[in-house]
């Protein structure tokens, strides 16, 4: 059984140069590895590229730092904004039968991703 215990539950607030806030993104680090990820923004600010660097700048954290190689996201099936920034991130749709494993809603999607090591 995948061991979803957390080790850590990171948050970082995003917030524009000189401005106001406008999102978070945060990470729980599960062991072997391994940390979830979810994100949220203020809806004016979509489509506009913060929510990606965001993720981008926690993804290159959590792969330093805490030595983080697998990587999930889930989030309800009909978020197409969502679904499009995890597949520009990398995340491909994890398989149907990890979905109990990873206590996936039948209303959600699992996405998952496997980080490369630089070399």
């Amino acid at each position: 059984m995948l061991d979803l215990t957390p080790i850590s539950w990171l948050n970082w607030v995003v917030r524009l140069r000189g401005g106001g806030l406008i999102g978070y993104v945060q990470a729980t680090i599960y062991p072997k590895h391994r940390a979830g990820i979810a994100y949220e923004f203020a809806s004016r600010y979509w489509g506009q590229g913060f929510a990606g660097e965001a993720a981008r700048a926690m993804i290159e954290e959590l792969a330093g730092r805490y030595q983080v190689r697998r990587l999930s996201a889930v989030l309800k099936r009909e978020n197409r904004r969502s679904l499009g920034l995890l597949n520009s991130l990398g995340f491909v749709a994890g398989a149907e039968d990890l979905y109990r494993r990873y206590r996936v809603g039948a209303d959600e999607l699992l996405m998952l991703h496997v980080l490369t090591q630089k070399r």
